[in-house]
């Protein structure tokens, strides 16, 4: 376990706090993001625009949790339903691992594929990333635990997953959350493999909260 510098943590706390003020202050705004050309895969967006609720998606049937009218499924904690393999609340991402998994989920979490990079975006289609499910060994997956996922920032601590949490950098200069395009793989619900990367986290008009994913399953 790598021990981190108290005067580091300080300094990282303030600017997690800035960049959630900004993340509100610029929604709106238009984001210049690289595109990623997603091959083959299915491409998804998922509507997760409040910091205090959790919508789903749903691998095995390709689509977001939603209410009776067709609007986002939305509630104060991910245990509060069963039948998703993502949970999202603004740009914090959950698996159904860890103690996210007590309603019966098979998922051990996720890892990482490919190393993202702003500068020279990784492919979902990189050597690399094409794996099988059985060759994933199961120490290197990372469950969901409870931390602060702004380190002392305005939000609390939640259940999530800290390494796909980590799919953006943070752009002081505009108070922007950029993805570093790094690939992941997530267990869904059942215990199979999904190849995830998040390339966006704007609609067309630059509201945020609006998470696409390329995401495809790999063989087993």
């Amino acid at each position: 376990m790598i021990s981190l510098s108290s005067k580091w943590l300080e300094g990282s706390r303030s600017l997690f706090a800035i960049w959630a003020l900004g993340m509100v202050l610029l929604a709106g705004c238009k984001v210049d993001i690289p595109w990623v050309d997603p091959l083959d895969a299915t491409v998804s967006v998922v509507e997760a625009q409040e910091a205090d609720e959790w919508a789903f998606f749903d691998f095995h049937n390709g689509i977001q949790l939603t209410n009776a009218d067709g609007s986002p499924l939305l509630l104060d904690s991910p245990d509060q339903v069963s039948g998703w393999d993502l949970a999202l609340s603004q740009f914090v991402l959950a698996t159904s691992s860890g103690a996210n998994s007590d309603w019966g989920s098979e998922s051990q979490g996720t890892l990482e594929l490919v190393q993202g990079s702003e500068e020279s975006p990784p492919s979902i289609g990189d050597d690399a990333a094409q794996v099988s499910c059985a060759s994933l060994h199961s120490e290197a997956w990372e469950a969901d635990e409870e931390v602060d996922p702004d380190l002392a920032g305005p939000r609390r601590s939640v259940v999530h997953n800290v390494l796909l949490t980590g799919w953006f950098r943070y752009r002081l200069s505009s108070h922007q959350a950029i993805p570093n395009f790094a690939v992941f793989a997530v267990q869904d619900r059942f215990g199979r493999c999904v190849r995830l990367q998040v390339v966006d986290y704007y609609d067309d008009e630059g509201e945020s909260g609006f998470v696409k994913l390329y995401w495809q399953y790999l063989v087993d």
